[in-house]
């Protein structure tokens, strides 16, 4: 699970920072919002694959299924929305076509955003939101999507990347040297 910090990156461009209780109370903070782009990861998911022996590997156990939102992830993505409301409140006409969004093709995206407008705009029919789910493989917008950038980014935010291949190594070194504590977790992972 990531760091709550990293859940959701938002950038929000604004000449002046436009909290509703600051706009009220500060006479220099503007009436009119020009734009906000919003960078979301989605909610939280299921594991996409589960080890052999894992308990819980049914995917019955995971009610949306491996690899896609889990309760909590909805809730978040519900949250998001709603702090989206509330927070630009006063420069909304809360009408969806106000509002563009562009997901990945991922189911477990393109939910999580239907979810950040569900919050955004409660009891509006989805069909009125602009949510276009781009092809798969056919992204040219998204950078992310490029291998190369990929690569930089799993370095930068996945500073221990190394850290699951080393504890593997030392478990297998500890079964090799009997250290029981290792033995039985490696032998209970169902790894070889």
């Amino acid at each position: 699970m990531a760091h709550p910090f990293l859940q959701v990156i938002c950038l929000l461009l604004v000449s002046t920072p436009s909290f509703r209780t600051e706009a009220q109370q500060d006479a220099s903070v503007p009436e009119n919002l020009d734009l906000v782009v919003g960078l979301f990861r989605h909610g939280d998911r299921a594991p996409l694959v589960t080890f052999p022996t894992d308990m819980n590997r049914n995917s019955s156990f995971w009610i949306n299924g491996l690899g896609n939102l889990t309760a909590r992830g909805i809730d978040t993505m519900l949250k998001v929305g709603k702090y989206l409301r509330d927070r630009y409140f006063n420069f909304s006409r809360g009408e969806p076509n106000e509002t563009i969004v562009r997901s990945s093709p991922k189911y477990r995206c393109f939910n999580s955003a239907a979810l950040v407008l569900d919050g955004l705009y409660p009891g509006k029919d989805q069909s009125e939101f602009q949510l276009t789910r781009m092809p798969e493989h056919h992204d040219k917008y998204t950078l992310i999507c490029k291998p190369q950038i990929k690569k930089i980014l799993w370095k930068l935010f996945n500073p221990f990347s190394g850290l699951f291949s080393l504890i593997w190594f030392v478990m297998r070194a500890a079964y090799q040297l009997e250290i029981s504590l290792f033995k039985k977790c490696y032998h209970n992972s169902g790894r070889t």
